[in-house]
């Protein structure tokens, strides 16, 4: 086990060290500025030599002329070489490394050989290059370190250096032993070797980590990619479309990209569900949601372009304009609670798409944040679109047939009373405001207007009880938002906002604290409702 843990720790490792053109420049930039600091101190200890009696000055100007040119030399070269891309990398970072590792050797001779200090520095040099650079310019430093101060102690021996010391004059008398440089020598040649273990070791682990990092990211990338797979991706539909991922799910059907092959053109595609086709309620129910949405005007949805059927694989499906972008349930998540002057233009969008579904005789009857769809027009910004019609009826032909009896329509903690309550033929365009009101409380607050997790908790809450005051979330919302959404959350229809303009237009005031005072004291007629069932909450 110790022979495979050391194998591991100075062995090359498995993955790829190359760098990428950015992380070379970083480290010759790197390896540059250190040099220049390099020579600042070595600039700084000549100066302080040469006003020294107890110093050698022909050995002090020795190690000015060897160590400052070659470290400029070095620091010019690395800051040069991070500006020309396609020089030959490896085999100038190797000379480089020669210069730095000799001219330390430098240091180390003229200041009493190998001293204690520059035992420091070499370790140093070892990890750095390691580090910056990878397992080869470490491997490099390692062995010229270790082979110039094999050289400088044989020359030592040989009798062709002196062992003096440029700091003590002369040296002192224990260093005079070989035996005594012999053991310095290999614990030098030690720590170099523990030095680039140890760095191989953590540069090896780190290098894992990111590998199994990578490799988990790829398998969750993977399992998004087959999360976004339907039935349907990678199909041909009704010879004309090529499925692409699935965008969501509903209660009705699916929503898939397709290309359109004859143009090349990008739209989505939204197909009933298999086990509904053979329901002619829930066909019909599909086929007039694509009727409904034509009768928007195309700026306020996703237009439908065309409707059909796949005999041969019994689909029905509609296609749309494929919208890029975030739905506001999603943006809402990220953004958390949205600033005053985001909610006012917030309100008055939702409010024109919601009005102009009204004015072509469609009442919604679902509307939550996740049909809300903020469609990308250009960085930061975007062109709100209602999606998803499935639940809506129209004003004008009163289709209740496809909707049973006292049946609750909509989604909880967006529903209105009488829509929670299951009164058909009470729902019309003020149910729409009262969800209007509860997005615009949770886009203001970042809390729901009704919190309950239980169904019937919550339907209860919905039907009786009015949510906290805004301003008690969020001090900065004031008395007058208050008062917009508490006309906006009314339990009886005949007291809220009859439509979406009206209630965008006096919060679009209150956001600016200029909300007219006929709207406060209405407010404060539906406050005595609210104190009163505040106990409830």
């Amino acid at each position: 086990m110790l022979s495979s843990t050391l194998r591991r720790a100075l062995w090359r490792p498995i993955y790829s060290e190359r760098l990428s053109k950015a992380q070379w420049t970083s480290g010759l930039r790197t390896h540059g500025g250190l040099l220049a600091l390099a020579v600042f101190f070595d600039l700084t200890i000549v100066a302080m030599l040469s006003r020294s009696t107890q110093i050698d000055h022909q050995v002090a100007r020795h190690f000015a002329w060897i160590n400052i040119p070659t470290l400029s030399a070095c620091a010019l070269a690395s800051i040069a070489m991070a500006r020309m891309p396609r020089f030959h990398h490896t085999r100038w970072l190797a000379v480089l490394i020669a210069a730095t590792t000799t001219t330390t050797m430098v240091w180390i001779q003229a200041t009493g050989s190998l001293s204690s200090y520059f035992l420091i520095t070499g370790a140093v040099i070892i990890a750095c290059y390691r580090m910056y650079f990878g397992y080869s310019a470490g491997a490099i430093a390692a062995s010229l370190m270790a082979l110039l101060h094999i050289s400088c102690f044989t020359l030592e021996s040989l009798g062709f250096l002196r062992p003096e010391a440029l700091f003590l004059s002369p040296a002192s008398g224990i260093y005079e032993l070989a035996e005594y440089r012999l053991i310095v020598l290999s614990s030098l040649l030690l720590v170099y070797l523990l030095t680039f273990v140890a760095t191989n070791s953590v540069m090896n682990k780190l290098h894992a980590s990111d590998e199994a990092l990578a490799a988990a990211r790829k398998q969750v990338a993977d399992l998004g990619g087959q999360a976004n797979r339907g039935r349907l991706s990678g199909t041909m539909l009704d010879g004309e479309y090529a499925v692409g991922e699935r965008l969501g799910v509903g209660g009705f059907g699916e929503v898939y990209t397709a290309l359109r092959v004859a143009d090349e053109h990008e739209v989505a595609i939204k197909v009933l569900h298999p086990h509904l086709v053979c329901d002619t309620d829930f066909g019909e129910r599909f086929r007039r949601e694509a009727e409904l949405i034509k009768r928007i005007p195309a700026h306020h949805t996703a237009p439908v372009e065309a409707m059909g059927i796949d005999v041969s694989a019994q689909i029905h499906y509609f296609v749309m304009e494929l919208l890029r972008g975030e739905d506001l349930a999603a943006h809402m998540k990220r953004r958390g609670p949205l600033p005053m002057d985001e909610l006012a233009v917030l309100a008055t969008d939702i409010a024109a798409a919601l009005d102009a579904a009204h004015a072509a005789q469609i009442v919604h009857r679902d509307l939550k944040p996740q049909n809300i769809f903020l469609n990308q027009r250009g960085p930061g910004q975007h062109q709100l679109r209602l999606l998803d019609f499935g639940m809506s009826k129209a004003i004008d032909s009163m289709e209740y047939s496809l909707t049973r009896s006292n049946a609750m329509i909509g989604t909880i903690g967006y529903m209105s009373p009488e829509q929670a309550l299951g009164q058909l033929t009470e729902i019309g365009p003020a149910s729409d405001v009262f969800s209007f009101a509860a997005i615009l409380y949770r886009a203001a607050t970042g809390h729901p207007a009704f919190q309950k997790s239980d169904t019937l908790a919550a339907i209860h809450d919905i039907v009786s009880h009015h949510p906290p005051p805004p301003s008690l979330w969020r001090a900065e919302l004031g008395a007058q938002v208050d008062a917009v959404l508490t006309i906006g959350l009314a339990k009886r229809i005949d007291e809220r906002y009859q439509s979406g303009g009206a209630l965008a237009r006096d919060f679009v005031a209150a956001c600016s604290g200029q909300l007219g005072e006929p709207v406060l004291q209405r407010a404060q007629r539906l406050g005595v409702q609210v104190e009163s069932t505040q106990t409830g909450l």
